[in-house]
């Protein structure tokens, strides 16, 4: 029996919240949602998976370093200085 790509997504990110919410493997759970993202970049796992990592990001980032960060790209983006 051949699994599915599909199946395959969800049974990796069934993993990956495991990581993310019962273990508490940060860093684990982080590497895992960016491979559903990369290998299964159009199936709803991966747009999950967007989310879970934005969840860990503010977790895992102080907020005034994130908000910093944050603006720094825009104005990279935007030509800001």
């Amino acid at each position: 029996m051949t699994i599915s790509k599909e199946s395959d997504a969800t049974r990796l990110y069934a993993a990956a919240h495991d990581k993310q919410y019962t273990t508490k493997e940060l860093s684990a759970a982080l590497k895992q949602y960016r491979c559903i993202i990369d290998d299964h970049a159009d199936s709803q796992e991966a747009d999950f998976s967007r989310v879970q990592i934005q969840h860990i990001v503010t977790t895992a980032v102080p907020k005034q370093e994130l908000f910093d960060t944050q603006v720094a790209l825009a104005e990279k983006y935007l030509g800001a200085s």
